[in-house]
């Protein structure tokens, strides 16, 4: 998803957009544009700081331990949270960087590379 702090967004009560090429949904989606904010989800990104205990409700934000790095169309990202929100969900938010357009994303954590076939729409 794509966050827009000044309540633009079609989703969310004007909070986000969703990430996506135009017209290729059945649902709403836009490219994102260098400078913006995208948050990503994922599973199994390994441990925490205070740890999180599995098997446990959990409700909150809690930093990985491990580095995270993305690059963009080969570009480095800024990455300004990497952590647990959620029991087993981890979150990433990431400022896009200028990278041209239609670039793939390519996550690394721990310096092990996540798996292909993540793409961003970037304009």
């Amino acid at each position: 998803m794509i966050l827009t702090p000044n309540g633009s967004g079609a989703y969310g009560g004007g909070t986000y957009d969703r990430l996506g090429p135009s017209g290729q949904f059945s649902f709403n989606t836009r490219p994102v544009k260098a400078g913006e904010t995208v948050e990503m989800h994922g599973v199994g990104f390994g441990p925490t700081n205070p740890a999180v205990q599995a098997g446990q409700a959990f409700s909150g934000a809690v930093p990985m331990t491990n580095a995270v790095t993305v690059r963009i169309g080969g570009v480095p990202a800024t990455v300004l949270f990497s952590g647990i929100t959620t029991a087993e969900l981890y979150q990433f938010n990431i400022v896009v960087p200028s990278a041209g357009s239609g670039d793939l994303l390519l996550p690394s954590v721990n310096g092990v590379q996540t798996p292909g076939g993540v793409y961003v729409t970037l304009q």
